[in-house]
């Protein structure tokens, strides 16, 4: 049978046994607030904006800015202080 596998994990995002590297964050995790920096371990996907408006993007393993620059230069919620998470 054929399954799926990105990075060494399976469907459920979990570390495969015997697999190397760091697990995902696990979904709803805050990373930062509007124009501060946050680490990831792995490239996962990231929310950045307001609980209503906001923009999903995928980010790389490191430090990465949480910013309009950094999430495509359009921003997603004028005038209302955003934050990323992990959706």
């Amino acid at each position: 049978m054929f399954r799926a596998r990105m990075n060494g994990r399976g469907r459920s995002g979990r570390q495969s046994p015997g697999s190397s590297g760091p697990p995902p964050l696990p979904s709803g995790t805050f990373l930062s607030a509007e124009d501060a920096s946050f680490v990831l371990p792995t490239p996962q996907v990231v929310r950045y904006g307001s609980p209503t408006q906001f923009v999903d993007m995928l980010k790389p393993a490191g430090t990465t800015m949480c910013n309009t620059a950094t999430f495509g230069g359009v921003d997603p919620h004028p005038f209302t202080a955003k934050t990323c998470t992990i959706p």
